[in-house]
């Protein structure tokens, strides 16, 4: 009762808060611009190509995605545009391609051009590769095949291929290990950047409850109760800004598309752990200068580890470790349970410790 009591003045105290209102307000109407931003089909990379013969990039002008193609007169100007960054980067091709790929020697037949600050670059160079592809497959299905096979397994061949091409479903890879004899499925985890960063938003307000008590046992609140109860009622502190921003977030996330009842329960139970996580970590940095380092320490550790950029777990394997150690992950991959037990149990011992001092 004590708690929920202190929970609801802290929820009023929280409310008259003008700069974190208007944080909890802007993040739902951020989602939303980012939703929109998705959705609008007119930003495109600029990519240059020149040709001494148009007919080799003409397949390129009929190419609709996140590329949009440029024919280029002069190779200069084109270089020109790409130190200005007017475009991403430009593609010379050297020679006729069909008379490169009679002669089965493909090597610098396209020559990228590009700045050094972009990485686009090897994404662009996939879409060529891809549509170049797709104008010389038969020929190149025709060439490995002719001496092998008859005219029936080739007409068999092009049938599959076409089927290949004008389907939606994907390929999923089986990698079977020698010395075992279990089958293992790769699959390929798609991870939320927009819930990757609300889940830090939603840690730092359970994080921001530790500037709240300091400033409060500070002025003298709280001598007089018990340690059972004083720990109780901090608890107030953590739950009521974590809360708030996961409410704020869980709007977001309805604005940007992804709502629902299990993304509510998902993300109460996160503002918890959260909560749980800001009280323990003031249970060893009760001073405003040593919180304001962990706060940033964790915030830099998130978006460089958690899975919201990119896996870097996948590449380096002590971040799979470190990963594991922040909550965000956690809420990016909906497995909240554990993580809200240790950090309630860890906090809730540490607090009653620490009140008894």
């Amino acid at each position: 009762m004590k708690l929920f009591y202190f929970t609801v003045l802290m929820f009023k105290r929280y409310l008259k808060n003008i700069a974190f209102m208007s944080v909890i307000i802007i993040i739902p109407l951020c989602c939303l611009f980012l939703r929109f931003v998705g959705m609008g089909g007119d930003i495109k990379i600029k990519v240059g190509l020149y040709s001494e013969s148009r007919a080799d990039i003409d397949m390129l002008y009929e190419y609709e995605g996140a590329v949009r193609f440029i024919c280029y007169e002069d190779l200069e100007e084109m270089k020109d545009d790409v130190c200005g960054r007017s475009i991403e980067c430009g593609h010379y091709f050297t020679e006729d391609l069909p008379e490169v790929y009679d002669g089965d020697n493909m090597k610098r037949a396209i020559i990228c051009y590009k700045s050094p600050a972009t990485s686009f670059n090897k994404v662009v160079n996939e879409i060529i590769f891809s549509e170049f592809f797709y104008g010389y497959a038969y020929d190149i299905l025709e060439t490995f095949t002719y001496p092998k096979t008859n005219k029936a397994d080739r007409e068999e061949l092009y049938g599959l291929y076409n089927g290949f091409l004008n389907t939606d479903a994907v390929i999923s890879l089986d990698y079977e290990y020698i010395e075992s004899s279990a089958v293992e499925t790769e699959t390929l985890n798609t991870f939320g950047f927009l819930r990757g960063i609300l889940g830090i938003y939603i840690m730092l307000g359970g994080l921001l409850g530790g500037f709240c008590i300091i400033k409060d046992f500070k002025a003298g609140f709280g001598k007089t109760f018990s340690p059972f109860l004083k720990t109780v009622v901090s608890y107030a502190y953590f739950i009521t800004p974590a809360l708030l921003c996961g409410l704020s977030a869980f709007l977001g996330l309805c604005l940007g598309g992804n709502g629902g009842l299990a993304e509510a329960l998902n993300t109460f139970l996160y503002s918890l752990t959260a909560a749980c996580f800001g009280a323990l970590v003031y249970c060893f940095f009760d001073n405003e200068k040593s919180l304001t380092s962990v706060l940033t320490a964790v915030v830099l550790a998130s978006l460089i580890f958690c899975p919201i950029f990119t896996d870097t777990g996948s590449i380096i394997k002590i971040a799979a470790v470190l990963e594991k150690l922040l909550l965000p992950t956690y809420y990016i991959n909906n497995s909240l349970a554990a993580p809200l037990a240790v950090c309630f149990g860890m906090s809730f011992v540490c607090m009653l410790v620490k009140n008894r001092d």
